[in-house]
This record gives C-alpha cells, sequence and structure tokens, in this order.
C-alpha cells in the first residue's frame, strides 16, 4: 500500500498538482487511506469508499486460492463470475445487462501481473492504530450489501478518524457507485462541494 501510495504523489508530482480531493473505492480506499498516512499535506479532503481499514483475519486462505487460480490458468477469466457476483446485486444485472458485460470483460482482462501485485498489497496491511492520526475531512461511504468490505467495516473507519463521516447507499453491493450512479454522484458533488 505504501509503494501505491507512492505512486500516486509521483503522478501529482508529474502533472504539477499541490492537493487534492481524493476518492477511491476498494483497494483505491485502502490506498486513499496510505495516502493520507504517508502524504497528508497533499489532500484537501478524502472519500474512501467500500474498503477496510486492515486485511481481515483469516483472508490469506480466500486470496491464496485466488492467487493459485490465476498463476494456473495465467487468466482472470475464471475469477470474474465470482467477483462480478460479489460486487454487483442481481438486480442490477437484470436490469443492465450491457454494464454488467462490460464490467465482467474489465475483469476477465486485468493483467495477471496487475492483479497479483494488487493482491500483495491487500494481504497484508493495518491501518487501525495510524487512522486516528488522519487530520483531514474524511467521508466513508458503503453499500448497504456489500459483502466483502462490509459496512461494519467502513463505519469502524469513520470511527477512527478524527471528525469523520460514514454515509450507506442501500440496496448496493461493492460498486455503489455502478449500481446508483445519481445518488452516489450527489453524495461524491456534495462532499467534494461542502469541503472547498
Amino acid at each position: 500500500m505504501s509503494d501505491l501510495a507512492a505512486d500516486v504523489a509521483v503522478v501529482l508530482d508529474a502533472l504539477s498538482i499541490g492537493r487534492v480531493h481524493f476518492i477511491g473505492l476498494s483497494i483505491g480506499g485502502m490506498l486513499g487511506q496510505a495516502f493520507a498516512l504517508e502524504h497528508g499535506k497533499r489532500l484537501l479532503s478524502a472519500m474512501w469508499c467500500d474498503t477496510l481499514p486492515s486485511t481481515p483475519a483469516g483472508a490469506d486462505d480466500v486470496w491464496q486460492q485466488r492467487v493459485d487460480t490465476v498463476r494456473g490458468t495465467n487468466s482472470l477469466a475464471p475469477l470474474a463470475d465470482p467477483t462480478i457476483e460479489r460486487w454487483l446485486t442481481e438486480a442490477f444485472k437484470a436490469g443492465n445487462p450491457g454494464r454488467y458485460k462490460q464490467i465482467r470483460d474489465t475483469i476477465i482482462g486485468t493483467t495477471p501481473a496487475g492483479y497479483l501485485g494488487c493482491v500483495a498489497a491487500i494481504r497484508n496491511f493495518d491501518f487501525i492504530a495510524r487512522l486516528p492520526s488522519v487530520k483531514l475531512p474524511v467521508l466513508v461511504v458503503c453499500g448497504s450489501d456489500d459483502a466483502g468490505t462490509p459496512p461494519d467495516a467502513n463505519r469502524r473507519i469513520a470511527s477512527l478518524v478524527p471528525g469523520a463521516r460514514y454515509e450507506e447507499m442501500a440496496n448496493a453491493r461493492h460498486f455503489p457507485n455502478v449500481e446508483h450512479p445519481d445518488t452516489f454522484n450527489r453524495i461524491m458533488m456534495g462532499w467534494v462541494n461542502a469541503q472547498r
């Protein structure tokens, strides 16, 4: 996570951007926490969505199975269906088959090296003890039906960061921004505008 956060700083430097509002979902929220802890002066605010404050106990076996599958097939295709089923509700799939397929195809199109690199970061991080040191406005958002990065973990992040706020989006799994874009965008733009 520290390396990924450093990558963000390098990109901001290359673009001559001093400070930003950081919005990250899933691993992006994990990376955002690392960035706030290690490069907090670069942030105006942070919005972390459907994420975790640390690697959950017992997650290593699940991740190892996925790693073994990707290494054995040199592809993410075997993970596509179980992954997207965790990310999006059946109602979204039924009502948006084209978008559902597009996201599924994106999973399949992810390079094994990229996936394995991100898994390495996800398997070994813990920000819990350091989150109380974050000194910037933080909003944590989570889909109510997200089983992988559940609401209780997201509420915990908000409880650890002084002054942070938590907002839950109903009838959404891991991608509330995809399932309910208008609601998500209203929350996001309201948050960013409130920090100006």
